[in-house]
């Protein structure tokens, strides 16, 4: 495995300085992963084209993606991984389609590997055994469809790596958070567009909200109304006769 990191390594940094931050694994050059991954990940591609004319062939790719992975090492090493997937990622060029089998993936390496909980800060953080690559193959066997490998690879993972049902509680606050975030993009929207609006322009949005709202009054029954509503017309019609004279 060592030996694939390290072609990697001088293929990213062949001919070129030494980089002042770490490589972005959605920049990954051809060439970089090995040619029987790339060749893999092609066919996967060309395979998921042609889904409504045949999915077993599609899930046939896929699987042969998968078992190359193993048998070059990529589920042992997590920056080969990232590699392999950023790779699906500008393959397939579908952030869904990319997503879904890049968590495959994931859960794939979760199911041989295993995988870590919890925080370092409150000591809750530990290591969680996985159950090898014969759990994994069996799923790989069993599955016949993207669409049933992608429940079975994650039902495969060990229980303490699996998502815990949200409590009500925990709905409603992340329900909660959801609109607090939503209200607070609302208000820096609008804190953006205060500051590209003039005096001039919030004048003239008035005088045409004014302009409007008369048409609906009528002069016996909105008397009052209409009263007021002329003295505000006044007032920012003024303002707007002033920056005209001014102007001129």
């Amino acid at each position: 495995m060592s030996k694939i990191l390290d072609a990697v390594n001088n293929v990213m940094n062949s001919n070129k300085p030494a980089p002042t931050k770490a490589v972005k694994v959605d920049a990954v050059p051809v060439g970089v992963l090995p040619e029987a991954l790339e060749d893999a990940i092609k066919l996967d591609f060309k395979m998921s084209k042609a889904v409504d004319k045949a999915e077993g062939a599609e899930y046939t790719a896929f699987k042969s993606l998968v078992l190359k992975c193993n048998e070059m090492g990529v589920f042992d090493d997590s920056k080969l991984l990232k590699l392999v997937q950023a790779r699906i990622a500008l393959t397939f060029n579908s952030e869904a389609i990319a997503i879904r089998r890049n968590t495959m993936l994931n859960n794939t390496m979760k199911v041989i590997h295993g995988g870590t909980v919890g925080r370092e800060s409150d000591g809750t953080k530990q290591t969680i055994k996985g159950k090898g690559w014969k759990a994994a193959l069996e799923v790989l066997t069993q599955a016949t469809s993207i669409r049933t490998y992608h429940p079975l690879i994650a039902a495969a993972k060990p229980e303490a790596l699996k998502a815990t049902p949200k409590s009500e509680v925990e709905k409603a606050s992340a329900k909660e958070k959801a609109k607090r975030n939503e209200e607070a993009k609302a208000f820096k929207e609008a804190a953006k567009l205060s500051k590209t609006l003039t005096r001039e322009d919030c004048n003239k949005a008035v005088l045409n909200i004014l302009t409007t709202a008369e048409a609906f009054l009528l002069p016996g029954t909105n008397a009052k109304e209409l009263q007021a509503l002329h003295i505000l017309l006044k007032f920012f019609g003024s303002s707007e006769e002033n920056k005209e004279e001014e102007a001129a």
